[in-house]
């Protein structure tokens, strides 16, 4: 077979004609000696404080130096995970910043890679070289050891091919992902200061209301004067879902209707429920409880007890959903999302505490105390709260544009699939 114009054909397929191929542990420094001085305090990286998508650390800590502390490295250096599952996982970082002489050290399950001259010189090329699946799969596959206890060993890297580019475009490739990697970070921080500036909003607008001067105190504390107390089963009906027995039966499951289970609850963050990929029977349906498009739904056990959810599809739902049906024309449905939301931990801490299996039934739901507001102010704040929520959703989809861009762009230019510029 032949390679086309300006790549040649190698062990892991084609590459730039200028790129060469070796073992990557004669291209990286595989654990390489640093020396710190004994009692003396440096930084100090814990596995946890590593990520999975990042090369930023989330935090660093000071720890003094023996000689038995862990593993040792320097500003300019990557620390990948060894140990399962956070090999797996992808755990990296690429180590810089660090104060006083750049020295430091960390957990002893961190393998250090660092630039080798005439090889890989750019340290940003090391770490994206290891976040790309065809050379961490190799290197998990060499993992050794107890299950649940494997590790990567240094020597695994002795038998992994990898593609190397003349440093120029090596540090081209690397500025490139790095600006993608700078977007991605800073598109985390905007979604995670929203959803600070969410939560202080809730709280505000759930318990002071809309201009409020004058307050009253009640069972479940401050509210504005005009607003009342309600329980939830006196604004509404709430039903729980009904499973067909047995769970998989083929006379219940893999029909055409619609089958919403908690699963759909937590798949994802947005209000709405707009499509679910399970199905039940006609059958099943007789067995189960359809519910119709703005219905609002509660998890009621498990993972999703407590999230709240609006459905914008007809569908039938199991027994792990409760339902809020016949709500009263005094309350908006959209305002009783938010109050729903705003009383998670209390569902699963207080109203479903000491019980193996916390679960919720109606009749604890429908005795729960909630504040409410006249209709009008009550549209007013779903609507600035939803505001919010949009302004996440948007956020959230960039980021999962980027890091697609992302995984992507690794695996065109670490292969030389693409080739870049340089100046």
């Amino acid at each position: 077979m032949s390679s086309r114009s300006g790549y040649k054909l190698t062990e892991i397929g084609e590459i730039p004609e200028d790129w060469r191929l070796d073992r990557f542990s004669n291209a990286v420094g595989v654990n390489p000696p640093r020396s710190l001085v004994l009692g003396e305090k440096y930084p100090f990286i814990p596995m946890d404080a590593l990520s999975t998508d990042s090369p930023m650390v989330s935090y660093v800590e000071s720890r003094i130096w023996n000689r038995s502390s862990g593993s040792k490295f320097q500003n300019g250096d990557v620390l990948l995970a060894r140990i399962t599952p956070s090999a797996e996982n992808g755990k990296t970082t690429l180590v810089h910043h660090l104060e006083g002489d750049g020295k430091g050290f960390g957990s002893t399950e961190f393998i250090v890679l660092s630039p080798k001259p005439g090889a890989i010189e750019d340290s940003r090329f090391i770490y994206y070289l290891t976040k790309l699946e065809a050379v961490r799969n190799q290197a998990i596959q060499r993992m050794t050891g107890s299950t649940g206890r494997q590790r990567i060993p240094a020597e695994a890297f002795d038998d992994i091919p990898c593609a190397i580019p003349p440093v120029s475009e090596q540090n081209k490739i690397s500025s490139i992902l790095s600006t993608v990697d700078e977007a991605i970070q800073k598109t985390d921080e905007i979604i995670t200061n929203t959803q600070q500036l969410k939560k202080g909003l809730m709280h505000q607008l759930l318990t002071n209301g809309i201009g409020h001067t004058g307050f009253k105190e009640t069972e479940i504390g401050r509210i504005p004067e005009g607003w009342r107390v309600v329980s939830i089963g006196g604004i509404s009906k709430v039903v729980r879902g009904s499973t067909p027995r047995p769970a998989g039966d083929p006379r219940y499951f893999g029909g055409e209707l619609p089958w919403i289970t908690v699963s759909e609850l937590t798949k994802d963050k947005n209000i709405y429920l707009v499509e679910t990929g399970a199905r039940i029977t006609e059958e099943g349906a007789r067995r189960s409880r359809n519910i119709r498009p703005g219905t609002l739904l509660l998890g009621n056990s498990g993972f999703s007890l407590g999230v709240p959810k609006i459905t914008k599809i007809s569908g039938y739902i199991n027994d792990g959903i409760a339902a809020f049906l016949d709500i009263s024309p005094e309350l908006d449905t959209l305002f009783m999302y938010y109050c729903l939301a705003s009383l998670t931990q209390y569902f699963r801490f207080v109203i479903a505490r000491g019980v193996d299996q916390p679960n919720l039934n109606t009749t604890l739901i429908s005795k729960v105390k909630i504040q409410l507001p006249p209709l009008l102010e009550q549209k007013e704040i779903a609507e600035k709260l939803s505001a919010i929520d949009h302004r996440l959703q948007n956020e959230e989809k960039r980021l999962e544009t980027l890091r697609f861009l992302k995984k992507g762009l690794m695996q065109d230019l670490l292969t030389g699939k693409v080739r870049v510029k340089v100046d």
